[in-house]
């Protein structure tokens, strides 16, 4: 997850570390300030979905694998010089797509 500008969030995604060739700033929506937002990213085998609050945000479908390097990470919350003007909390990474559809977020920590 990273900012497309200074009120969206967005999530970029590459399989060569050269280009947003999977998904180059699929929106999860408009950022709020002073409230807590649940955000998610699934992928379901060729499918990935944005969530905001549990409603679907976007829909990219490749089946390519995810570009992976020791050298090159994860990043979250920073796309070259745009930062999260906020916090994360109880962020998840999981080997199996929890939501495929629309759903209610949940209430309780995991």
């Amino acid at each position: 997850m990273a900012l497309q500008s200074a009120a969206n969030l967005a999530v970029f995604i590459t399989t060569n570390n050269s280009s947003w060739d999977i998904a180059n700033a699929a929106p999860f929506g408009t950022i709020e300030l002073n409230t807590w937002t649940h955000y998610a990213l699934t992928r379901n085998g060729s499918t990935f979905r944005t969530f905001k609050n549990g409603i679907i945000g976007s829909t990219i479908n490749n089946a390519a694998s995810i570009y992976s390097s020791l050298e090159h990470h994860l990043q979250i919350g920073v796309h070259y010089a745009l930062y999260v003007p906020g916090y994360f909390d109880e962020f998840r990474v999981s080997n199996v797509a929890r939501w495929t559809a629309n759903f209610t977020p949940p209430t309780a920590p995991y």
